[in-house]
């Protein structure tokens, strides 16, 4: 088994452990950093996928929807202003542009660093 494997659930047991002492309002001293940058391990997650389906030449899609679902939470953490449903409701086309994008990186003249002939 490749040791890489192992990250991704560590990961996620790690931030479960987290989540969960915060939940217990157990008295850590890092305790208000969880709370508000919490999101940041969501985002570090699909980098992490997005970068790993890169080294593979898979879909990169699935975490860099990841990504941007954390960037959301975490711009709504930091700006109470801007609420999570502000953000989807605005920024909701991006979506469209990632499907998009993940289409032309399956096409077969994308491979390597040149554009599709388009002719």
């Amino acid at each position: 088994m490749n040791r890489n494997a192992w990250l991704g659930p560590l990961v996620l047991i790690g931030l479960g452990a987290l989540l969960l002492a915060n939940n217990l309002s157990w008295d850590l001293p890092w305790r208000h950093l969880l709370r508000e940058w919490w999101p940041a391990a969501i985002i570090a997650l699909g980098v992490y996928w997005t970068a790993e389906a890169g080294a593979k030449r898979q879909s990169m899609f699935g975490g860099v929807m990841v990504a941007l679902f954390g960037a959301a939470l975490l711009i709504s953490r930091l700006n109470p202003e801007l609420s999570f449903g502000h953000l989807v409701g605005t920024y909701w086309p991006l979506l469209l542009i990632a499907c998009g994008l993940s289409q032309l990186a399956r096409l077969d003249g994308w491979r390597g660093n040149r554009p599709p002939n388009l002719n």
